[in-house]
This record gives C-alpha cells, structure tokens and sequence, in this order.
C-alpha cells in the first residue's frame, strides 16, 4: 500500500531536515548481511551545497505526508552531452520508518515524468550498490525498469560520464572519511594518499566494485 504523501519541490528552507532522513535511511545497512554490513558506518551525507544546487536547478523533490513534516527526497542532476542529455539521480533517500510504503516508487515516478515534460531527456541514470552486495537496492531499480549499465558501451560517451560520476563519489567518500578520522583537512596533491590510506581504514579495496551503474532509457 502506497503511503499517502505528497511530492513537491524541495527548496533551501528543506536542507537541514534532509540530514536527518540520510541518517534514518543509511541505518537500514546495518541489517546487510556479512561482511557488508560496515557500509552503515561507511556511508557519508550529502553535502548541503550540492544539494542546494540541485534546489536551485529545479532537480530536488521532497515528500511530505504533511505540512510541517518531510519523510524522504530524491536529488538529481542535468548532464549533457553531445548525444544525450540525462538526469543523474544522484540520491534517493526516505526515513527508515516511512520505507517499504511506495514512496520511494513515487519519487521514481515523479523525476520520470517531470524529464518527459521537459522533452529532451534521453533517459534517466543512477549508480547503487550490487545486488550481491546490498540486496535491495538494485532489485528495486530494476523493478521499475532500470537496467545496469556495461562500462565501455558502444559509444562510451553515457558510461563514461556515470563512472565519472561514480568515481567522484567514491573519492569523495574516501578522502572525507580520512579526514574525520583524523580530524584533518587535506589539500588536493594529498588526495592519492587519502584513497589509499581510507581505503584500509573502510576496507574498499581497489577492483572491489561495489557500485553498478544503472539506466531508464525514455526515449530512443
């Protein structure tokens, strides 16, 4: 049964409750089972910036079952390329309690049908944990008719820019994890040594890939 909520445009005002809902929803990675379950720990909020542009690009929908209270969001962001222009939905995100209601359906549901109103959207791209790692997550893309994506297709030119995406997120991960580790910032030439070194601290090791890089084509 799908909760009763609505779907509506998330704004700057909604960015500190967000937090919140990341923390809620991340909890539910420590149920995954051995040896993934340090994921949990692992994972990291998004930065109230980019988040903040995604509000700002109109690519930032909250849902609310009311007035005052917001149960999840999903954040996407337009990338263009010479071929293709896409939305890459860089978050989906609903409280721990709200989850498993259909909200997360919605918000799919939604982002599609607001990228068919625009007209020029090729079609829609994420990346998630495997299947074989997480159990959930890719299952549920797939039941809407997301497909994973081969690195190196036919063009390379939407599998590059997702695995650019993918290992920004990644590096991203790693560094800001040494750095609170050891309460310390790093400036951009040390950035190889923090991969390495959060790389030993979260256990990711080179070739793990964790990650896969799905897609929803909307339009030939």
């Amino acid at each position: 049964m799908e909760e009763s909520v609505t779907i509506r445009p998330g704004t700057e005002a909604d960015i500190p409750h967000l937090l919140r809902i990341q923390i809620s929803a991340m909890s539910l990675f420590s149920t995954a089972p051995p040896p993934h379950a340090w994921l949990a720990g692992a994972q990291r909020t998004m930065h109230p910036d980019d988040l903040l542009f995604s509000a700002e690009s109109d690519n930032l929908w909250v849902a609310t079952p009311n007035e005052t209270r917001i149960v999840g969001f999903i954040s996407a962001k337009s990338i263009n390329e010479p071929k293709d222009r896409y939305l890459f939905i860089d978050a989906v995100f609903v409280d721990r309690a709200y989850q498993r209601r259909g909200i997360g359906t919605r918000f799919l549901r939604h982002v599609e049908t607001q990228a068919l109103q625009q007209g020029d959207i090729d079609f829609l791209s994420l990346s998630t944990f495997r299947g074989d790692i997480i159990p959930w997550n890719e299952p549920f893309y797939q039941r809407y008719r997301f497909h994973r994506n081969s690195q190196g297709g036919a063009d390379g030119g939407e599998d590059r820019v997702d695995a650019d995406f993918v290992t920004l997120s990644r590096e991203a991960l790693l560094v800001e994890s040494l750095e609170d580790e050891f309460d310390v910032k790093l400036p951009g030439h040390f950035i190889e040594l923090g991969q390495h070194a959060a790389q030993s601290l979260l256990g990711f090791r080179p070739g793990d890939g964790y990650l896969c890089l799905m897609r929803k084509r909307l339009r030939c």
